[in-house]
């Protein structure tokens, strides 16, 4: 098995179990440098939960995120009641990429949009987004967009002209608040207090580039930046925000942009790394990350990071967003599972996190077997949890592993005298999970 206690998660704390279970564990998962989960009123702990730097405190969970329903192409289409159609004129004046339904935003009324700054029409820019302006429609249900474009912008703004690969102003583009930047000043040379408001209006993983024009500061891309934001996901065309340890340690401590490579894996795929695990780069595509790395083939499963914001995070429908740390808003989507099939991908094994099932890192190493001695949630092989000592016949440490089991099957605990308790009381368990136990011995 894998030992990922190295690994450096700076927190991921655990319960175990529910209601009845007096004597189990109240444990935190080994997954690095410290800080311990609450116990339940009710259970006692089993061993002693580390404490230490860790700035993260809970596991955040957020459940199962709706999309709103959205269609794109060139030809408008008839969208849900509550929302309009969103169409993103392109060159040859088409709905372009992006287009689609959006819900409808109160006060904006795609008939009376106007390019330029009017209060009338400022809820209908807001919906097109940042970079597009509204533009006059005929249909009430079609809301019209049209590029921001240079010399449009309004007094006490510059449009900022991020450039792409062919040297066009491409994503990102569109007009924004001067904040002190004179593109004339900008002459190639960084870090210069004549340079800072436009490299402020650049924004993150870009510098200001030489502009003949005053109205227009352009922008390169500059990749090389560290402490992108994994919500936003604000690196350059090409690249994505991800987790890294920028002091060489064995924990994710700050963020920087990595290349997508060409062909990326998708969420659920094998990836491979090119060298340290904790460096950020994979083979994921863009929104994901590899998780769960075997420390000897270097083979791991391309994960997403959780989507949203940090106040309302989501993830795909069968998985929680769980939130890694705190200190720079690192979180992944872990899949829902069951204890009793120990369905998750690769070796994780499937646990109980507050309320929920989730696929979790194996820390068990060379032990974590039956009746083997554990002081992490975690440090039992999947299968297996750890359970407090009074449970286990022999167990002279503060808790030993002992395996799941379907109450509803005849028994088949190893232990002398055990049998399938289970996990949750009469009536409470959730739909799915009716049949949860685990091998103890009786009260």
């Amino acid at each position: 098995m894998r030992d990922e206690r190295r690994r450096g998660i700076d927190l991921y704390p655990m319960k175990v179990p529910r209601a009845r279970w007096s004597g189990a564990a109240a444990l935190v998962l080994a997954f690095g440098l410290g800080g311990c989960s609450e116990p339940a009123a009710n259970i006692t702990s089993a061993g002693s939960t580390s404490t230490g730097g860790g700035s993260q405190s809970s596991t955040s969970s957020a459940g199962t995120s709706t999309s709103a329903s959205s269609s794109t192409g060139a030809v408008p289409v008839e969208c849900p009641a509550g929302e309009v159609h969103r169409c993103l004129l392109d060159g040859e004046g088409e709905c372009g990429p992006d287009s689609g339904c959006r819900p409808a935003v109160e006060y904006c009324d795609p008939q009376v949009c106007t390019v330029g700054e009017y209060f009338w029409s400022a809820d209908c820019d807001s919906a097109c987004g940042f970079g597009w302006d509204c533009t006059p429609s005929t249909d009430p249900s079609i809301l019209l967009c049209s590029a921001e474009i240079p010399g449009q912008c309004q007094e006490g703004e510059v449009y900022r002209c991020r450039l792409d690969a062919e040297g066009e102003c491409g994503p990102g583009s569109g007009c924004v608040d001067e904040d002190d930047c004179d593109p004339l000043a900008c002459v190639g040379i960084e870090n210069t207090w004549w340079t800072w408001g436009c490299e402020r209006v650049c924004g993150f993983g870009w510098d200001c580039g030489p502009s003949d024009d005053p109205s227009i500061v352009k922008c390169t891309a500059d990749p090389a930046d560290e402490g992108c934001d994994l919500w936003e996901q604000n690196c350059p065309e090409g690249y994505k925000c991800a987790a890294w340890a920028n002091d060489g340690g064995s924990s994710w401590n700050s963020t920087r942009c990595v290349p997508v490579v060409p062909g990326p894996k998708q969420d659920g795929e094998s990836c491979t790394l090119p060298g340290d695990p904790l460096a950020g780069d994979d083979d994921c595509d863009f929104g994901l990350m590899c998780w769960n790395i075997d420390d000897e083939t270097k083979i791991g499963t391309c994960t997403a990071l959780c989507g949203g914001s940090r106040d309302a995070p989501t993830c795909a429908e069968g998985s929680l967003c769980a939130l890694i740390s705190r200190g720079f808003g690192f979180a992944v989507c872990i899949h829902l599972c069951d204890p009793i099939a120990q369905d998750c991908p690769g070796v994780d094994a499937c646990l109980a996190v507050f309320d929920d099932w989730l696929c979790v890192l194996d820390a068990s190493g060379e032990a974590g077997q039956f009746g083997d001695p554990c002081e992490f949630a975690n440090a039992c092989d999947p299968g297996l949890m750890c359970a407090g000592a009074e449970l286990v016949p022999g167990c002279m440490a503060g808790g030993c592993c002992s395996p799941f089991c379907d109450i509803s099957a005849p028994n088949t605990c190893p232990g002398d005298g055990q049998i399938c308790l289970p996990w949750y009381e009469e009536g409470t368990a959730p739909r799915g999970y009716e049949k949860v136990g685990v091998c103890g011995l009786p009260p």
